[in-house]
């Protein structure tokens, strides 16, 4: 049941998913004719417990918590649970809409507090949220349902790498041109952009190209910075070490795939986030070794230097970047050998 003046928090991915999750979201209840008080917060899944602790008043907390497009994972798993518990006995309504893979005592774990999981792998995230609430809410507008169902497409055709929708190599580019608060500032633009039914406008165009020039520009750096490895004697890997900027990662994941002929890509940044894309090896296995998760094919993880590494890392760059370069291979390495590797 949604009300007027209803306190709605929205947790949700950066990405275009995300993004197009929390429009449609947002856009069935608005259809309801009432107006929530909707708050959305911008996150990554190993942040969502930081998130909810940071955003989240248990002296005057919301009426709905709603997380969206971010999975869960070994390393996150218990202090997400601990925090939802905690809201749980304020009375507050959670609901959890994803995409990802799932560990069963996950799912039975957060079930167990009263948490409502809309979890479905065959489609994106924001395909998740609409069949879910059209169905519930029972939206009869049919443009309402015409616009939703086409974000989905756009959308899934981006995160499900099918490109089948005219508009999804171009939205995808500009999602992430910005970042920071700038960035969720653009991102909350897209939201209200996407719930109007609006998926481009003409002055996304310069951006675009400005995107593009960036990309072919960053696919020269990183070709030069990028050294492959053996996973075994027949499976071989690509390693880089990121900076920020184009290009994005699957994209950039493909390229130095096809450049080196290898089965799996592993693009690590600068903090220490990894990102394994692959077409035959099951990568989230890899990711959860190192205690990430995702899809079979697009997995992340992150990993920790050690504290002294930490300390110089702050004034000598170098330092950390040497030490992610030095150890994230062996652990890929490791946690493969640990894997079933097929998809």
């Amino acid at each position: 049941m949604v009300f007027q003046g209803m306190e709605i928090h929205v947790f949700t991915h950066t990405d275009l998913d995300g993004i197009a999750s929390a429009a449609i979201y947002t856009k069935v209840l608005k259809s309801t004719g009432r107006n929530p008080d909707f708050r959305i917060h911008f996150t990554e899944p190993h942040k969502l417990a930081t998130s909810l602790r940071k955003s989240i008043n248990p002296m005057k907390p919301p009426q709905v918590v709603a997380i969206m497009d971010l999975g869960l994972n070994r390393d996150s798993a218990s202090g997400v649970s601990s925090i939802l518990r905690k809201l749980r006995g304020l009375d507050v309504s959670i609901e959890w809409y994803d995409h990802h893979v799932w560990d069963p005592s996950w799912i039975s774990a957060l079930s167990d507090i009263g948490v409502r999981l809309y979890l479905d792998r065959s489609t994106c995230a924001a395909g998740v949220v609409a069949q879910s609430l059209l169905r519930r809410v029972g939206v009869t507008d049919d443009e309402v349902r015409d616009c939703i169902l086409e974000l989905v497409d756009l959308t899934c055709s981006v995160d499900l790498w099918s490109w089948n929708h005219p508009l999804s190599p171009f939205v995808y580019r500009i999602v992430g041109t910005y970042r920071g608060s700038k960035g969720d500032a653009f991102r909350r633009l897209l939201i209200e952009e996407f719930g109007s039914c609006r998926f481009w406008r003409d002055d996304y165009s310069d951006r675009l190209q400005r995107v593009v020039d960036a990309e072919l520009r960053g696919f020269e750096r990183v070709l030069e910075k990028s050294r492959s490895f053996m996973l075994d004697s027949n499976a071989k890997a690509v390693f880089v070490v990121k900076s920020p900027g184009p290009p994005h990662t699957s994209l950039l994941a493909s390229y130095l795939m096809s450049k080196f002929s290898a089965e799996a890509a592993i693009i690590a940044r600068p903090d220490g986030s990894i990102s394994l894309r692959s077409r035959r090896i099951n990568v989230r296995e890899i990711a959860v070794c190192m205690g990430g998760g995702g899809h079979n094919s697009a997995s992340g993880a992150r990993v920790e230097p050690p504290l002294l590494v930490r300390l110089l890392g702050v004034v000598l760059k170098p330092v950390r970047i040497w030490w992610l370069k030095k150890n994230i291979p062996k652990a890929v390495i490791e946690c493969y050998k640990e894997a079933s590797h097929t998809l």
